[in-house]
């Protein structure tokens, strides 16, 4: 695998399994404080890792957007995509330690 290979796997969904792993066992992230407040950084993080994997594609060549709103269209599409799969993530294994 290179590194367009993980960015296209990052862009495909495991944003979101990055964000829930960075959440967890980055020590200054884990003890954010309170709850509410760390939800809304996990959202940020996975965000950010999406951009990040959506940039290294751009390095690699991929078709910009052209106009600024496809721009914010692409920017928003792949952070709610990994925000979204960090939060079902987040969800399972929670119910799954409630259970």
């Amino acid at each position: 695998m290179d590194i367009l290979q993980a960015a296209q796997w990052v862009l495909g969904g495991g944003a979101g399994a990055l964000a829930y792993f960075t959440m967890e066992k980055v020590s200054f992230l884990a003890q954010i404080a309170p709850p509410s407040l760390k939800r809304y950084v996990s959202f940020a993080v996975a965000a950010l890792w999406a951009w990040l994997a959506l940039g290294v594609t751009f390095w690699y060549g991929a078709a910009m957007p052209v106009t600024a709103q496809e721009w914010v269209s692409l920017l928003f599409a792949v952070a709610f995509e990994a925000v979204v799969v960090s939060q079902g993530i987040h969800g399972e294994v929670k119910q799954r330690k409630l259970s």
